[in-house]
């Protein structure tokens, strides 16, 4: 029985789009954000919406790629793998955006399906830590981002 597999999926899934105990998912978050909003910085030198989400995609990605056994594929910190410079930004990109995150958030859960706990020990590919340790730091990840997204969507509305 893969007793942690199941637990990781549920506590990935909550943080996404359930309810989690912390306060509003993800997806409950960007809810209602159009890209005017997502792309608004509530000071100068801060991220915006966008390139919050983006930097979560980007690291889900990472995720996903190691999931597969990618021991080449890498994201540099401090970089524009790791924090995109945002230069197109339309309602339609936004949407994408929101869109590729759901579908990453399928994926990763999709693998996961097809894995046994023992694997969790496993070390990730390339790197000097397991699955185990990758797979909780990805969910811990998106709440730390996701309490920024929640803390700019109240300061936009506070300034606006």
């Amino acid at each position: 029985m893969n007793i942690e597999i199941q637990r990781i999926k549920h506590a990935f899934k909550m943080e996404c789009n359930g309810s989690p105990w912390h306060g509003t998912s993800l997806r409950g978050l960007l809810k209602g954000v159009d890209y005017l909003q997502a792309r608004q910085r509530i000071f100068p030198g801060t991220h915006s919406i966008w390139e919050l989400v983006q930097h979560i995609y980007n690291w889900r990605e990472f995720v996903v790629k190691k999931m597969e056994g990618d021991s080449e594929f890498d994201i540099e910190l401090n970089t524009i793998h790791d924090w995109a410079n945002i230069q197109v930004s339309t309602e339609e990109s936004w949407q994408k955006l929101l869109s590729q995150l759901a579908d990453n958030q399928q994926t990763i859960v999709e693998i996961l399906g097809g894995w046994l706990d023992d694997q969790l020990d496993d070390q990730v590919p390339g790197k000097d830590y397991t699955y185990y340790t990758l797979l909780h730091g990805m969910i811990k990840h998106d709440i730390y981002h996701a309490g920024q997204i929640a803390m700019t969507r109240k300061m936009l509305t506070i300034g606006g």
